[in-house]
């Protein structure tokens, strides 16, 4: 997450999906990390439907990628 600009805001949600990192930051946007490739990509300026961490189960949701979120945020 080095563009122009960023400021090292704050982590509000993250997940862990497959073999990819996702991170949102209010004010910088949501971003992803291949870990393979060992790269960062811009995914949008848009928000994670969550907040805090989140969860991909796909062992319990058919293969469908149910997501399982837990947090004390209001909202």
């Amino acid at each position: 997450m080095r563009e122009p600009g960023y400021t090292g805001a704050e982590v509000v949600s993250r997940a862990v999906a497959g073999a990819a990192v996702w991170t949102y930051s209010q004010g910088a946007g949501t971003y992803s990390f291949d870990t393979a490739r060992r790269a960062w990509r811009k995914e949008g300026d848009w928000a994670l439907p969550f907040r805090g961490k989140a969860m991909r189960d796909d062992d319990h949701a058919g293969g469908c990628g149910l997501w399982f979120g837990i947090s004390s945020a209001p909202g």
